[in-house]
């Protein structure tokens, strides 16, 4: 009695071509559609592009979190040390107008992050489907 393992069908999404895989000769069947093929190799390039959005923002948030507040105070005449204004209240709005541009600078690149973020679940997304309907269509 035959378990059914001779008569399964694979094709290779690479040839393009279906063969008979428990046949040790591999006799050759029709070849996989040309639509079937274009929607594995939009899958590929769809996955490979979500990889690279990803990065792109995993890439901004990690430059978010490295941003510091940076009051520009320039350096005393011997050039060591930074010269602080010496009223604490100059002081203190120098380094309040730091930490508003950092956090204006970090939230500009956690927006973009969130975007790139966005494009890479869309072409994540299309990715997914492509590769459904291509295994479907087979």
């Amino acid at each position: 009695m035959s378990s059914g393992c001779g008569t399964r069908t694979g094709a290779n999404p690479i040839s393009g071509v279906r063969r008979k895989t428990g046949n040790p000769t591999r006799e050759l069947e029709k070849p996989m559609p040309k639509y079937s093929m274009a929607l594995y190799l939009a899958a590929v390039v769809f996955a490979v592009a979500t990889l690279l959005a990803g990065l792109k923002a995993a890439r901004q948030w990690h430059q978010a979190s490295k941003i510091l507040a940076d009051p520009k105070w320039p350096l005393d005449p011997t050039g060591t040390l930074l010269f602080r204004p010496v009223d604490p209240i100059i002081a203190q709005m120098g380094d309040i107008c730091a930490l508003n541009e950092a956090v204006e600078d970090s939230g500009a690149l956690n927006a973009s992050a969130a975007h790139w973020t966005k494009i890479a679940v869309i072409l994540g997304f299309v990715a997914a489907i492509a590769g459904i309907i291509a295994a479907l269509l087979e």
